[in-house]
């Protein structure tokens, strides 16, 4: 097994990128130049030594101080078998490379027009069988090289289960990224981690993330993957989180409906307006609209 950190420039997401110098001095880093290439130094001594959990650490280490200046790149984890996880790290399968010896990619750079319809999203095949199927139609520079499946994954944020257990390495720059309002590699990397939407994980990970800033990064989330839960995290942050925003209740009116659109008898939601709203003069919902709720949760329990 073997890893590696790598950016995210093409469609190609195999074994054949690597990092140069350029990669170092984007617009956004100018000044943090000299800071990148520390870190980077330290990680070649981790490339030079066996695969080790400490290894794959630095590696992470790295990607979250390139992805805090903007650089698209991901830590890729590969292997000649198919891998479940790395060192306690979750895996997502990118796809299948052809590879020599783990270094060299037979689709990395041009792919024939025929080849095109064996690969996926990445660039890379879907399963291995598909290996022997493209490999007549690539162009072997050296027909001595032993070419065989390399089994491709980027390495998730996340060492171990669970969707609080976010390293403070991770964390921190996160929350920087949200504040900067960079919402969808946010999400991208959360979702990774089949992270929960919640307002405890939320307010818990990013707490200097504000009521008004996680009102539109939720908003995003909920434009990728609508649910009623995420409606109602919304509501959470407008009702107990500060700055409170002007005209509040009609907006948590508009997620609470919302939410009981996608699911009418959802306890949780239920539970809320009531817990809320009963006996609150400021209350959006009409009295007539809480007996109704009220009756639905009390026939819910039976």
């Amino acid at each position: 097994m073997l890893y590696d950190v790598v950016p995210i420039q093409t469609r190609y997401r195999g074994i054949g990128r690597c990092l140069d110098g350029a990669d170092f001095y984007p617009n956004e880093s100018k000044k943090e130049f000299s800071q990148l290439l520390d870190q980077y130094a330290q990680s070649l001594d981790q490339w030079q030594n066996p695969p080790s959990q400490q290894g794959l650490a630095k590696m992470m280490e790295l990607c979250s101080l390139l992805r805090q200046f903007h650089f698209p790149c991901e830590v890729i984890v590969y292997d000649s078998t198919p891998l479940e996880r790395a060192y306690g790290y979750g895996l997502e399968f990118l796809g299948v490379d052809v590879a020599h010896n783990l270094e060299e990619s037979l689709l990395y750079g041009e792919v024939p027009n025929e080849a095109e319809e064996f690969l996926n999203e990445h660039g890379l095949c879907p399963r291995t069988e598909d290996v022997a199927q493209i490999l007549p139609l690539l162009d072997c520079d050296d027909d001595d090289k032993d070419w065989a499946p390399c089994y491709v994954y980027t390495v998730s944020i996340q060492r171990n289960t669970g969707p609080r257990d976010i390293p403070d390495i991770y964390r921190k720059p996160l929350q920087k990224e949200i504040l900067h309002l960079h919402f969808d590699s946010v999400y991208r990397d959360l979702s990774m981690v089949s992270y929960e939407f919640s307002f405890d994980h939320l307010s818990h990970d990013f707490p200097k993330v504000n009521s008004l800033t996680m009102y539109a990064f939720l908003m995003y989330v909920i434009s990728q993957e609508e649910s009623p839960d995420k409606h109602l995290t919304i509501c959470n942050y407008l009702t107990f989180m500060e700055p409170t925003i002007l005209g509040a209740d009609a907006l948590i009116h508009w997620h609470l409906t919302r939410a009981l659109e996608l699911d009418p008898g959802n306890r949780d939601v239920l539970r809320w307006i009531l817990s809320v709203y009963d006996g609150n003069p400021d209350c959006p919902f009409s009295q007539a609209q809480l007996e109704e709720y009220r009756q639905t949760l009390e026939h819910r329990k039976e």
